[in-house]
């Protein structure tokens, strides 16, 4: 019905594309079902959460809220660069807001210039006006999807990793030993997911220890296809001996 409400083509074929995909926890959400039916008028496929989540994150960072647009000072690349920063910011303080600097309400939050180095103020209020965020509320915002921030976040640990930062010190963020057990950070367990589809060294780790982490979140159907397979196996048979 909110398909049809929008005049949206072919509305059978996308629902089993969302079946398929699994992607009806996403439908379920007004917001997330934008999304969607953005993504389906433009290409005609979903082609899954990370295509998906790809699409939105591009298309939210060309857009600004009408209400706080500021001239145009960011290229594409700097402006998505800034938004992982402070997608990580935000899942490694735990602290979702993001003050909109020189805002005399500013409240409690993360302050983007300590995360953005040497970015001019300007484009730090470029990069916050985009519709990657919410509206201000006391003189903060915050991202206005969950698993877009946690999509970027991911990006930025494993942009990290591509431009050859301490793998150790990164690991170590995401990994814990308690009691001789490798466990995972609880606050990045949600970002782990997306992670392993792009590094296979972390994927290796956590396929050994927590397989079960893997189809928490992502995209798992992009990982290979024996790779597939032997996590379904592990899972049934940790299920059958529990």
């Amino acid at each position: 019905m909110f398909a049809n409400c929008r005049s949206v083509l072919d509305i059978d074929t996308l629902i089993r594309e969302l079946e398929r995909f699994n992607l009806e926890s996403l439908a379920g959400r007004v917001f997330d079902l934008e999304e969607i039916l953005n993504k389906w008028r433009a290409d005609s496929t979903l082609g899954g959460r990370r295509e998906l989540l790809l699409h939105s994150i591009e298309r939210r960072l060309h857009e600004q809220n009408p209400d706080r647009a500021f001239r145009q000072t960011l290229n594409p690349a700097k402006a998505r660069s800034g938004a992982q920063a402070l997608a990580a910011a935000v899942l490694l303080t735990g602290k979702s807001n993001i003050q909109v600097p020189d805002n005399p309400h500013s409240q409690t939050g993360i302050y983007p210039q300590s995360v953005l180095g040497d970015w001019q103020p300007a484009e730090v209020h470029d990069l916050l006006a985009k519709a990657v965020f919410d509206d201000v509320v006391y003189g903060a915002v915050r991202f206005r999807q969950r698993d877009v921030r946690e999509f970027l976040a991911a990006e930025w640990f494993v942009e990290l990793l591509r431009e050859g930062h301490s793998r150790d010190k990164i690991e170590r963020l995401i990994f814990r030993e308690q009691y001789g057990a490798d466990i995972v950070t609880p606050r990045l367990r949600v970002v782990v997911p997306w992670i392993v589809l792009e590094d296979s060294e972390i994927r290796s780790r956590i396929l050994t220890t927590h397989p079960e982490i893997v189809v928490e979140g992502g995209d798992p159907a992009l990982l290979p296809f024996q790779e597939r397979k032997n996590i379904l196996a592990e899972i049934v048979a940790r299920i059958a001996h529990s």
